[in-house]
């Protein structure tokens, strides 16, 4: 399946750097040495490796459409069995059998009517991997994939707390009676401080985990990080669109995958064209298994009681309401 899909992938998608790309982010088949170089180069090689952004976005494709002909319940068990066809598809990588069980989970929650939390979903996942293959644990992309994902669950809210301090914080009604300019301000200045929040969560469990296995950092990875995953996301829902319209109407279909083509291309020219010179990275010495592990568990034990006291402290404000 894999092969005729590339062999249909040369047929609409003509430049072959977006073409290597985006047969990577659909089947997980990174072949191109160069376009591997190019991603490495600035701290994008979890673009590589498919994990719940790619389900994510699948998923909420498969939602919109299938929601428009069918029952809420029917369109999930429905999103399930798509979704893990497409697992079925494209193989049993570690960040593969996390992304496709987490959001199984989710879905099953909706269709029983329970709440799921993401922390227990990745747990589940975890247990999962480990009984289906217990040497994964000895992976790099297996720890980077479960470390990094926690760090977001545990760490982007504590550090969007931090960030308020910078980023001033408006309710609703003093929004309405600003200015139209303060407003645009207001809702720039909030993407910003998300946007950092998540960065941070995600680069400090990246730096230490990057410098312990290649004893090295690229610093352009925290400029590239804050918008060329954005880039790459419009990239492949251009191809997901032109895919469905393709089946319909192939004329309507090419020319979105023809456009698709054409924007991928340039995406990737942003990093083929910098000069090497900006090519600035943090160097290391080796350091202990005992120490990586020593900060992590630091780090996600002050998450989960940060967590813990939020919780409690929305429980509070409730209350008091």
């Amino acid at each position: 399946l894999k092969k005729s899909f590339e062999k249909w992938l040369h047929t609409v998608i003509l430049r072959n750097d977006a073409r290597d790309l985006i047969l990577g982010l659909t089947t997980g088949e990174f072949s191109s040495s160069d376009l591997n170089f190019s991603l490495s180069r600035f701290g994008l090689q979890h673009i590589m490796a498919i994990s719940g952004f790619h389900f994510s976005l699948i998923a909420l494709f498969l939602s919109f459409f299938l929601r428009l002909f069918f029952p809420k319940k029917l369109s999930i068990t429905l999103m399930i069995f798509l979704l893990t066809s497409y697992f079925l598809f494209i193989g049993s990588r570690a960040s593969i059998i996390r992304a496709w069980t987490s959001i199984i989970i989710v879905l099953i929650a909706q269709i029983i009517g329970r709440q799921s939390r993401p922390l227990n979903a990745i747990g589940i996942a975890f247990l999962f991997l480990i009984l289906f293959d217990p040497l994964s644990l000895q992976s790099i992309g297996f720890l980077f994939s479960f470390l990094v994902t926690a760090a977001i669950l545990l760490l982007y809210k504590p550090c969007k707390a931090l960030l308020s301090f910078y980023f001033q914080e408006r309710s609703f009604s003093q929004m309405v009676e600003t200015s139209r300019l303060n407003q645009i301000g207001h809702i720039l200045s909030s993407w910003t401080k998300n946007a950092l929040a998540l960065l941070l969560a995600v680069h400090l469990a990246a730096i230490p985990l990057s410098l312990y296995f290649f004893g090295k950092f690229p610093l352009l990875s925290l400029i590239y990080n804050l918008f060329f995953p954005l880039l790459v996301s419009a990239s492949l829902f251009l191809f997901i669109i032109g895919s469905a319209f393709f089946l319909i109407i192939p004329q309507i279909g090419t020319w979105i995958l023809n456009l698709c083509s054409e924007y991928t291309h340039f995406i990737l020219s942003l990093l083929v064209h910098l000069p090497r010179s900006f090519d600035w990275v943090i160097r290391t010495e080796p350091f202990s298994k005992q120490m990586i592990i020593g900060y992590f568990v630091s780090l996600f034990v002050g998450g989960i009681i940060y967590s813990i006291q939020d919780e409690k402290r929305k429980q509070q404000i409730e209350q008091n309401r």
